[in-house]
């Protein structure tokens, strides 16, 4: 009696598998649910871009070492409030990234170029609402990523602000 227990329990489970992996394509995530795009941008299946792809971690930054070297026009920043946690970052990371040369651009005023969850990349002139800025977005991911490697607390929630790669003249603001 025992092993036939065992059995049914087993061929249970096996059928409860195999019709959990045979749920319909409207019951997976949607990449384009992931993220929501600042004005103008595309989305990300537009893109081909999928949720593995918006879901990779954000890189180290050697590559971007050299920045250092470079005269700055603003000082990165780590902010103590308003934060927001890794997944949702990591996705407007990978998205903006994704845009490549596409241009984010913030004319006379701070735009939200992605939200995930409720974190959002803004983008803004050095000198605020007075001026116009324009990156690729790609290196406005860039920008971004310092925040999400130099920002973190103890809960991995992190907000701050840096310019993007190789533009000191856009801010790239993380926070909620």
């Amino acid at each position: 009696m025992l092993g036939f227990t065992k059995s049914s329990i087993v061929l249970a489970l096996i059928f409860c598998l195999a019709e959990a992996a045979a749920l319909p394509a409207s019951a997976q995530l949607d990449v384009d649910s992931l993220v929501i795009p600042g004005p103008g941008l595309p989305k990300p299946s537009e893109l081909g871009l999928t949720v593995e792809d918006l879901t990779k971690p954000v890189p180290e930054l050697e590559h971007l070492l050299v920045r250092e070297r470079l005269e700055k026009r603003f000082d990165a920043q780590c902010w103590r409030d308003r934060k927001c946690n890794f997944n949702d970052a990591n996705n407007c990371f990978n998205y903006l990234r994704g845009l490549g040369h596409t241009n984010c651009v913030a004319d006379r005023r701070t735009v939200g170029m992605c939200q995930a969850g409720p974190c959002v990349w803004w983008g803004r002139p050095i000198n605020g609402n007075a001026g116009y800025a324009s990156s690729y977005c790609e290196d406005v991911a860039w920008g971004g990523a310092w925040v999400i490697n130099n920002c973190k607390d103890s809960n991995k929630l992190f907000s701050g602000a840096n310019a993007a790669n190789g533009n000191g003249n856009f801010i790239v603001e993380i926070h909620t």
